[in-house]
């Protein structure tokens, strides 16, 4: 993977208090895992050896301690995962795409060399294609009825965890009980079936937003407002990230 979104903004204030050799670890780390498409190795001299810092192992335990997480197969880091698996689901359609299109190419050189179809079997033909026409649709209709069935066996849905948010903030945040989008609901829906499958994971991610000032707007910049915390704005994906990560906490 030699290509990723890199946001300055987040970047910057995030890695403010760096000094500059920790700073270019930092970098060189991330470029690591992206080319590699994989963690970076449980063993920091070998680290030092890949990003060419080898008399920097001290600076490199430090950023490595606080921005990645070790697992059994070394230190990564959940958002990085993430878009390296969004990378190799698209490059595997983009493949499949490129095959298909030679194999249909192919076909169609071949089908140029045979002797032409009797009028019996264009006719047959134009039979089995109407019948897999009638086909298809028929398993479309069917994948929207499943669709259906599937979220009707939801065990609770975008309400139950809109209901769960007001308990947990009370009625200090009000604001918080607008009516829910259509777009909000199915993003509720879709976080209930891969992320929180329970209401005690719902519960438990809105008391961990508890505990940042900066989330509760207890604490403000200059001029410029307390942070306004909101159901919608905690479900969006690259803040649940960030959330995860621990950016509001520090």
């Amino acid at each position: 993977m030699h290509y990723y979104q890199f946001n300055i903004g987040d970047y910057a204030s995030h890695t403010q208090h760096l000094d500059p050799l920790e700073d270019i670890a930092y970098r060189r780390m991330l470029d690591w895992i992206y080319v590699n498409e994989k963690p970076l190795p449980d063993n920091v001299q070998q680290i030092a050896k890949y990003i060419r810092m080898r008399d920097e192992c001290d600076r490199i335990t430090d950023v490595l301690h606080e921005y990645f997480a070790l697992n059994e197969y070394g230190y990564t880091q959940r958002r990085v995962e993430k878009e390296i698996a969004v990378y190799k689901d698209k490059s595997s359609k983009a493949k499949m795409a490129v095959e298909a299109r030679w194999a249909k190419h192919r076909m169609e050189s071949h089908t140029d060399v045979l002797q032409p179809y009797s009028e019996c079997n264009t006719k047959q033909e134009t039979l089995n294609t109407k019948q897999e026409t009638l086909n298809t649709k028929q398993e479309t209709l069917n994948n929207k009825n499943n669709t259906s069935k599937q979220q009707s066996r939801l065990p609770f849905n975008a309400v139950d965890v809109m209901n769960i948010w007001n308990n947990v903030f009370n009625d200090t945040y009000a604001r918080n009980k607008e009516f829910l989008s259509e777009t909000t609901k199915r993003r509720i829906n879709t976080l209930t079936k891969n992320e929180f499958k329970t209401k005690g994971e719902w519960k438990t991610f809105f008391q961990a937003l508890t505990k940042s000032d900066f989330l509760m707007g207890r604490v403000s910049s200059g001029d410029r407002k307390p942070f306004q915390l909101s159901l919608e704005w905690c479900i969006k994906e690259e803040n649940i990230i960030k959330i995860a990560e621990g950016a509001y906490h520090a």
